[in-house]
């Protein structure tokens, strides 16, 4: 799906649905694979782009929990990429959990040799890791 809005649209009224969420201290945001070529670049999924994830959900929105994929075993993903280069992309933009990638082994190896390469950092991985812990954590201690 595509949609032709520019930033300042979607900042004037698109993010304002997502405020309270994020205000409110919503621990986890799925990321859709929506195209705004805008923003994301021609073609380029929302789940996908450091843009839309990094700067503007983490930056100008201020979110800081967990960024989750929608679904990758979607036509949007699966026409355009392989299991281990959409995994490796929404890493590199920002995301921490990777969503039901068509080939969860090929995106697993993919990942892993991205980061033997350098091509995505171990200190990336370690952010999302302790993304993901704090929530796991505060869920246990508030359980208690």
């Amino acid at each position: 799906v595509i949609m032709e809005k520019t930033l300042e649209e979607l900042r004037e009224t698109g993010f304002e649905a997502f405020r309270p969420g994020i205000e409110g201290g919503v621990h986890c945001v799925m990321v859709g694979h929506l195209s705004i070529p805008e923003i994301t670049g021609i073609g380029v999924p929302s789940s996908l782009s450091e843009e839309m994830i990094t700067n503007i959900l983490r930056g100008d929105l201020g979110y800081s929990g967990i960024v989750m994929t929608d679904a990758m075993n979607v036509a949007a993903i699966t026409k355009n990429y392989s299991s281990a280069e959409a995994a490796i992309q929404a890493l590199k933009a920002g995301a921490d959990m990777i969503l039901m990638p068509e080939n969860f082994q090929e995106a697993y190896e993919g990942v892993l040799a991205a980061v033997k390469e350098g091509v995505i950092t171990e200190e990336r991985i370690n952010e999302s890791l302790k993304r993901i812990y704090r929530v796991k954590q505060r869920n246990r201690l508030e359980g208690e």
